[in-house]
């Protein structure tokens, strides 16, 4: 990576970091090198599942709610297949290998979605997730630096999480994945309801979500309040706790 290139975004990661953005300075930086519409940070667990550190936009955070709540997406297929994903043009796809997802895309007016992996070395630890208001291609250029914010991006998590106790994230990455914690209590609250696992727990929280038109998250912190539940006697929602 040319050293120039690399110090620029350096500078303008320290820049937003003093600002005191911290986690989410890495979603703006990353949207303003490689000169997309908004960026969004996800970390990667070893089963696949993402945890969001930042979204540079609101339009980025409905994007990547789009992608926990129906479970499909750029950023969750770059996770499981480890490669580059490209959209160039969500909006008039005749056919899609993202059905649900494309539907909310289009509702939340975007025109093509990137997502890369997120890599230190060969180890995986999460996703940069990228779009563009109007559909159409990256630059070469621009691919030239979606490649450089992702090995940044890893290195600057690393940095982030050096000083967390083991097992836990650090309190910068923490911060902005707090609806995703909501998500992982909702579900296991849920498998104790029902019970059924903590996998069938989240396709049934998914599957209310998207048919109620509501986020996974904003489900889930229902779920958390005891404001809704599941019935398993019924197969049915509820209100009220269980």
């Amino acid at each position: 990576m040319p050293a120039t290139r690399l110090s620029a975004v350096v500078a303008l990661l320290v820049e937003r970091q003093r600002a005191g953005e911290e986690a989410h300075a890495l979603c703006l930086v990353a949207a303003e090198v490689i000169v997309v519409d908004g960026a969004a940070v996800s970390l990667v667990s070893p089963e696949g599942a993402l945890t969001v550190v930042c979204c540079g936009t609101t339009r980025a955070r409905d994007l990547m709610d789009a992608e926990l709540t129906t479970g499909e997406g750029p950023c969750v297929d770059a996770a499981r297949t480890r490669r580059t994903v490209v959209e160039v043009d969500v909006l008039t796809a005749a056919t899609s290998r993202w059905l649900g997802y494309n539907a909310l895309a289009r509702e939340i007016g975007v025109g093509g979605v990137f997502a890369v992996p997120v890599k230190v070395g060969s180890v995986r630890i999460g996703v940069l997730g990228l779009y563009r208001d109007e559909p159409g291609p990256l630059r070469d250029d621009q691919w030239s630096d979606v490649y450089l914010m992702a090995a940044v991006i890893g290195r600057a998590i690393l940095a982030l999480q050096a000083g967390a106790s083991p097992g836990m994230l650090a309190a910068a990455l923490e911060r902005d994945g707090a609806s995703e914690v909501t998500v992982h209590w909702a579900c296991g609250m849920l498998a104790v309801q029902g019970t059924v696992s903590v996998s069938d727990a989240l396709v049934i929280l998914r599957s209310h979500a998207f048919a109620t038109g509501v986020t996974l998250a904003g489900l889930a912190a229902r779920v958390v309040a005891n404001e809704t539940h599941w019935d398993a006697d019924r197969l049915a929602w509820a209100d009220g706790s269980w």
